[in-house]
This record gives structure tokens, C-alpha cells and sequence, in this order.
């Protein structure tokens, strides 16, 4: 027989098994930072502190076994024709009231046992800018030109090519650089 089959011990064994815990971690961040944002749209509506729904976020991720978190956020009015967009900054920093017309933008960031997961979300209360509902769309377009080309193997080159063509095709302009994350290491 093949020398420690059957035991869990040969290389190829120890590979496997360590890929399925890697994959459960990564699973179990996501899954954190995911209900924290389900919890965050319990919360946000016009008269909430940004520093109330900040608490309940980072509460959530911890409920769900997040062992370190990372949340940055702003809010406020966008205007895309007018290029204003409020900068996000730590969560422990948060001071707004929310009002109607406003966008609360979010980084939830998880993570559980060394691997991390960031979602990137922004929510309108009340009447939203038509000017910020058309960027919306038009992300939504640009998002799914790049999923497009998402498969394995693939560049990462190709996929951005194919979000900055459908942004040009919209008379938009790509912001570099695009994206965030998952894995085991943060960077910002």
C-alpha cells in the first residue's frame, strides 16, 4: 500500500484536510460579517446615530465568532454630479445623525481565526439623489461585465478591463484601484 494511507498522514492528506479548515474559517467570516450587515439594516433609519448602528455591527460580528474586526464608514449626502462624497473614516469616530436623503456606506470587516472577509455596502434612508440611484445601476452593470469573465484561471487584468469598457460605454470613469477582500491577510 502507499505508506500512510488510510491514516490521514501522507502529504497529500494533510493538504486536504488543512484546505477544508481554511475553508470553514474563510466561511465562518463571511458568514459573521454578513449577519452584522443583516443586523445593520434593522437599525438604519433617519434619527439612528451612525455610532448606534457602528455598535450593532461590531457586536453582530463578534456574536458570530469574530475573533478581530474592522469597520470604517461615512454617511451623508452623495452627489455624484457634483462629485461629493463624504470620506469613510473609523466607525469609532462616527458622530452623525442620520437624516432622509442620506447614504450610509460601510467596510464590515471579519475576521475568525485568521482569515478575513469585507463587505463593502452602502444603504439610502428615505428619499435618495436620482443622480445616486443611476450610479447604482450603472455599478450593478459594470459589476456584472466583470463577473462575466470571473471564472478560475482567469486575470484579474481582464476582469478590470471588462468593468472599465462597460464604465466607458456608460460615459463613466473606473476609479483605481477596485476591489477588496477575502483571505488571510489585511491590507487596506
Amino acid at each position: 500500500g502507499i505508506p500512510g494511507a488510510g491514516g490521514g498522514k501522507c502529504p497529500a492528506c494533510k493538504l486536504r484536510n488543512a484546505g477544508l479548515r481554511e475553508y470553514e474559517r474563510q466561511r465562518a467570516s463571511a458568514a459573521a460579517a454578513d449577519y452584522a450587515y443583516a443586523r445593520a439594516l434593522e437599525t438604519i433609519r433617519a434619527g439612528v446615530r451612525e455610532r448606534d448602528v457602528a455598535d450593532v455591527i461590531e457586536a453582530a460580528m463578534r456574536s458570530r465568532g469574530a475573533d478581530k474586526t474592522f469597520l470604517m464608514m461615512w454617511s451623508g449626502r452623495f452627489s455624484p454630479t457634483g462629485n461629493e462624497m463624504p470620506f469613510f473614516y473609523p466607525a469609532r469616530n462616527a458622530r452623525r445623525v442620520l437624516t432622509d436623503g442620506d447614504c450610509i456606506a460601510f467596510e464590515i470587516t471579519a475576521a475568525c481565526d485568521g482569515y478575513w472577509t469585507q463587505l463593502v455596502r452602502t444603504v439610502g434612508i428615505g428619499a435618495i439623489d436620482p443622480a445616486v440611484l443611476h450610479l447604482h445601476e450603472a455599478t450593478l452593470t459594470s459589476v456584472a461585465a466583470g463577473e462575466s469573465v470571473l471564472r478560475a484561471g482567469a486575470a484579474v487584468s481582464d476582469v478590470a478591463a471588462n468593468i472599465e469598457k462597460a464604465d466607458g460605454d456608460m460615459d463613466l470613469r473606473s476609479v483605481r484601484s477596485m476591489g477588496h477582500l477575502c483571505g488571510t491577510d489585511l491590507t487596506e
